[in-house]
């Protein structure tokens, strides 16, 4: 059995059109516009900081910073206002940016992966008290140390 011409002619004509609709519509979309270093280490660092629970740390941090407010005899509502009012997504927005200029895009990297290995999880599961911890002492010696220069020793 064979097809009259005309219909074939009309497939043929269809199917000559339709093929550049429909590898259009199989294309891949086109590669997003490349991604600058500034704005590639700044994602990694972000990442870094998310695995580092870094939002956390500070924030533990700021509150002990904040016992010594008491010792420097600002009242009360100071270190509530001062609690309230700091705001750590802009002091991390600050911090990826000092980690950006510091550091190389290859350091960064390697800081991601050990953050995100075995040993890098129980670091940072370590990080908050050790953080205190630090802190704490640290203020401790700064108070031994300026009372010393206040008694002249």
């Amino acid at each position: 059995m064979t097809l009259p011409r005309q219909p074939v002619l009309a497939l043929l004509a269809v199917a000559v059109c339709a093929l550049p609709v429909a590898a259009f519509a199989w294309r891949e979309d086109p590669a997003p516009a490349k991604e600058s270093e500034s704005a590639r280490k700044e994602r990694k660092v972000r990442q870094l900081f998310e695995l580092m629970g870094q939002r956390e740390l500070m924030e533990k941090s700021t509150e002990v910073s904040t016992e010594s407010f008491a010792k420097m005899g600002l009242p009360d509502t100071f270190t509530e206002a001062f609690r309230d009012r700091f705001d750590y997504d802009r002091m991390i927005d600050i911090t990826v940016e000092v980690y950006v200029e510091k550091l190389e895009e290859a350091t960064i990297d390697a800081l991601v992966t050990f953050h995100e290995s075995e040993q890098g999880k129980l670091y940072v599961a370590a990080l908050p008290d050790i953080s205190v911890e630090t802190l704490r002492a640290g203020t401790k010696y700064g108070e031994e140390l300026a009372l010393e220069i206040v008694q002249g020793k």
